[in-house]
């Protein structure tokens, strides 16, 4: 290299330096490249979404079911829930009897209603028939005796057949045995198809004078018959009947099928009284003074 040019050279190095001595503090544009720095890593914590309760009222758990044996009944709770069998017909409309219905009520429904309060009853089949007949009988505190059927064809009821005893007892009043009094039968099954009369002697008692008078009311198109046994009553040509007044010693009652073979023997209410059967369903039966003469010589004549 020549003089000249390492002068030149020289002189390029001498300004180089001074500007960068002159430019302390000026803003000088440079690049700047990124250093990679460490990425910070984000934790995040899961918090349960916990549902608003609704406003619906809180239930009860329901309890949970065991098997517990049947609460065995005394005897008083026992004589309490047939009294009110009899004094309510268990609240049931004839021709339904104390819960028992024609051809709804099957074996099991009875044994169901009956056995806690009366115990088990007697089954009888009969396989020449193909029926099935249920017995049993029941007392009451103030000794109100009763025993009664239920029939089966095909599983289900078709005849019911009742003895109700001891209502002539001075303990027993109307009240206890309503719905098969004569104003308890009128109130449920309206005015009957027959009412009929007949007599007998007292049995076995020919030393005592009188007449018994029984009356029947007969329900065809629902085939139900109840029949009413009497007390004894003197022998006078026109007896003064009360039914309300007068209470039957015992009485038969015969529902559905059964009551077909039941044959009426009675006198007929219009040959006995002066009443027809609408003007007899028609008295004031709320009233024990409600009575009708009957012609105790027109009995005698058909006496059984």
């Amino acid at each position: 290299m020549n003089k000249v040019n390492q002068f030149k050279w020289f002189l390029i190095g001498i300004l180089t330096i001074s500007s960068l001595v002159f430019c302390v503090g000026c803003e000088v544009e440079t690049e700047v490249v990124p250093t990679p720095t460490t990425t910070s890593r984000v934790t995040y914590e899961v918090v349960p979404i916990i549902p608003t309760p609704s406003l619906e009222p809180s239930k009860t758990p329901e309890p949970t079911k065991t098997e517990q044996p049947s609460k065995q009944l005394s005897e008083q709770e026992k004589k309490s829930i047939i009294a009110d069998f009899v004094r309510t017909n268990n609240h049931c409309v004839l021709p339904c009897f104390m819960g028992v219905e024609l051809n709804r009520s099957t074996l099991d429904d009875v044994k169901a209603l009956f056995s806690p309060s009366m115990g088990s009853g007697l089954i009888t089949k009969y396989q020449s028939t193909n029926e099935t007949v249920y017995s049993s009988g029941f007392e009451t505190k103030n000794l109100i005796r009763g025993e009664f059927k239920t029939h089966f064809a095909q599983g289900k009821t078709n005849g019911i057949t009742l003895y109700l005893g001891g209502l002539w007892r001075p303990e027993v009043s109307m009240e206890d045995w309503d719905p098969y009094t004569i104003k308890g039968v009128f109130s449920q099954l309206g005015t009957p198809s027959q009412v009929q009369f007949y007599i007998t002697e007292p049995p076995n008692e020919t030393s005592i004078k009188g007449i018994i008078i029984n009356y029947i009311l007969y329900y065809e198109q629902i085939n139900t018959l109840i029949i009413y046994f009497g007390e004894r009553t003197d022998d006078t040509p026109k007896l003064r009947f009360c039914p309300m007044q007068q209470k039957p010693e015992y009485l038969n009652m015969h529902i559905g099928y059964y009551a077909k073979d039941d044959s009426i023997v009675g006198v007929s209410l219009d040959e006995v009284s002066s009443y027809s059967i609408d003007e007899f369903y028609n008295l004031d039966w709320s009233n024990p003074d409600s009575c009708i003469n009957l012609d105790t010589n027109v009995l005698k004549s058909h006496k059984n």
